[in-house]
């Protein structure tokens, strides 16, 4: 319930914060977000199989370039934060993503325009402990994302991140991992398109 609380406080601040804000996001992007989670993960090494469900803190970063106001290619790196059995972990997805903004109205014109978008992004998941004890495991990342941007800067969104990890360096017979979460997070978006000068 405090996390909804604090959800709603800080939408209200960033639209009171961003109300001036320019109408064009064009050019190069950079966002940061954070939020809470809600996961599991499971683990099978030959014929035994075990799993656990975890919560905790979520991070989002992206870099990368929007040619439209209604499109974005960039980097993306999304990060669960958990503890289990008091052993600080971790799970994490890296690689290209790509953003589409839904507004009929970008059809139109190229402003900007408060809309529902959906993402999706592919690479790399990593799983491991945060105290380095043990490498991480290594393999397959995906996710998937819903939200709303209500103005140039802020929005908010739901996603669904998959991880599937093969770790072979310590155990023998290897164990595979598999992990995916949902988090809802808010974030916070910063576009620079240079202006040249005739």
């Amino acid at each position: 319930m405090k996390f909804l609380i604090k959800i709603v406080y800080f939408s209200i601040l960033s639209v009171l914060i961003a109300n001036n804000a320019d109408n064009n996001k064009k050019g190069f992007i950079i966002g940061f977000g954070g939020g809470f989670h809600n996961g599991i993960v499971q683990a099978e090494q030959a014929e035994q199989s075990m799993s656990f469900n975890h919560n905790g803190a979520s991070s989002d970063f992206k870099i990368g370039f929007s040619p439209l106001n209604n499109c974005e290619i960039y980097y993306s790196h999304k990060g669960s934060y958990f503890k289990n059995n008091d052993t600080n972990f971790m799970t994490e997805s890296s690689g290209l993503g790509l953003t589409f903004f839904l507004n009929p109205k970008f059809f139109k014109d190229n402003k900007w325009h408060p809309s529902t978008f959906i993402a999706v992004t592919y690479g790399r998941s990593d799983y491991g402990r945060r105290d380095g004890k043990f490498s991480y495991d290594h393999g397959k990342g995906y996710s998937f994302s819903i939200g709303y941007e209500y103005t140039p800067k802020f929005r908010i969104q739901l996603n669904y991140v998959i991880g599937d990890e093969l770790n072979s360096d310590y155990f023998d017979p290897e164990i595979r991992m598999r992990t995916s979460n949902i988090n809802l997070s808010m974030n916070y978006m910063y576009a620079y398109f240079p202006k040249i000068k005739k």
